[in-house]
């Protein structure tokens, strides 16, 4: 190769390098032209309440973007994302152009807890019971099943053959509060008497004793009987509540109507 040659071969590499360090100079400025743009169109979301915000997970649902940290950034058009937190529903928002750059506010809204309150006795006598939260009535049933916004609450149990119960409670966002109630039955007395007396009493088919007596029983509903030899039997429904604690009968016991059987023969 003459000189001329190897001229020409030297011009010719030194001009292919000057295309590639141009091509890289151009690369890079586009790449870092791309990156400032995309730059400034993230948007930092605000996450309200505090507490929410160190557990927050961003996800872009709709358009082409990205999050890092706390920012979200956006290629082009806008984004629809959504936020979620242990214990917050899950929030879902839009960032138009108004808000590509700046500071994004997102409220996340607690998850309600969940009471659930079983009592214990007879399911005739539970299905009666009151349930009152706060001075306000909730329902009557043989239980409580609720969601209740996170927060201190004061619970009134009110059965009316029981003592009623007042429970203080938290309930926890996104969590269940599980109580078991024992109620005190009402402490109630039983006066039974009769004309004429020595009559037997029975409730709910237990034998008790002979009339005049008095004895005390729980709050409940029974079945009273009161039994005397050619005298009609006596039976009533009664109840012993919170209301009415006592029970007074005098029961005037009626005889049984007799049969005349007459044999007649001709004389």
């Amino acid at each position: 190769m003459n000189q001329f040659d190897k001229k020409l071969e030297q011009a010719k590499n030194r001009q292919k390098r000057v295309y590639l360090i141009a091509g890289i100079t151009g690369l890079v400025i586009f790449l870092l032209m791309a990156v400032l743009f995309v730059i400034s169109r993230g948007t930092r979301v605000e996450i309200i309440p505090q507490d929410a915000k160190a557990h927050v997970v961003y996800r872009v649902a709709e358009g082409l973007g990205f999050s890092l940290g706390d920012t979200i950034y956006s290629f082009i058009g806008n984004l629809v994302i959504t936020a979620t937190a242990p214990g917050f529903k899950v929030a879902r928002a839009s960032i138009d152009a108004v808000h590509l750059g700046k500071v994004f506010p997102l409220e996340l809204f607690e998850l309600p807890g969940r009471l659930v309150v079983e009592i214990f006795g007879e399911d005739d006598i539970l299905a009666k019971t009151a349930w009152r939260i706060n001075d306000h009535d909730i329902a009557v049933s043989d239980r409580l099943d609720i969601e209740l916004e996170p927060g201190t609450y004061q619970l009134f149990i009110d059965n009316p053959f029981c003592q009623p119960k007042e429970v203080a409670l938290e309930i926890m966002r996104g969590e269940q509060t599980q109580l078991q109630v024992n109620l005190q039955p009402v402490n109630g007395l039983f006066r039974i008497s009769s004309q004429p007396s020595g009559a037997m009493v029975f409730l709910d088919h237990r034998q008790i004793g002979l009339t005049p007596l008095q004895f005390n029983q729980d709050g409940d509903r029974y079945g009273l009987r009161v039994v005397l030899e050619n005298y009609i039997e006596t039976v009533e429904q009664v109840s012993i509540t919170r209301a009415r604690p006592t029970v007074s009968r005098n029961y005037n016991l009626e005889l049984k109507k007799g049969t005349v059987r007459l044999d007649l023969e001709p004389e």
